[in-house]
């Protein structure tokens, strides 16, 4: 039971310290110049955050699924034509 208990407080404080830093770097203040008025041109410039790479390559690989279930799709309906045309010749 103690052992339990000590992994929920180490992931307790794990979970705390990420969410402080995350708070922190958020709420940092931003270093400008004084004189500049355009802010825009001072910010630094970044690269694509890993929350767009990543679901940009999930939009494509739904994309991706989406067009092999569209084959399926075809394919079964396709095999349930030819099973109903079997079952009518069969039947006649």
């Amino acid at each position: 039971m103690s052992r339990q208990y000590n992994m929920y407080n180490v992931q307790l404080s794990e979970f705390w310290k990420q969410r402080c830093d995350k708070e922190t770097m958020h709420n940092a203040p931003y270093l400008f110049d004084g004189d500049s008025e355009d802010v825009t041109s001072t910010a630094p410039s970044r690269a694509p955050s890993q929350l767009s790479t990543t679901s940009t390559a999930t939009r494509e690989k739904i994309e991706e699924l989406t067009k092999k279930l569209e084959q399926e799709r075809r394919k079964r309906e396709e095999v349930e034509q030819m099973l109903a045309s079997f079952q009518d010749a069969s039947r006649k």
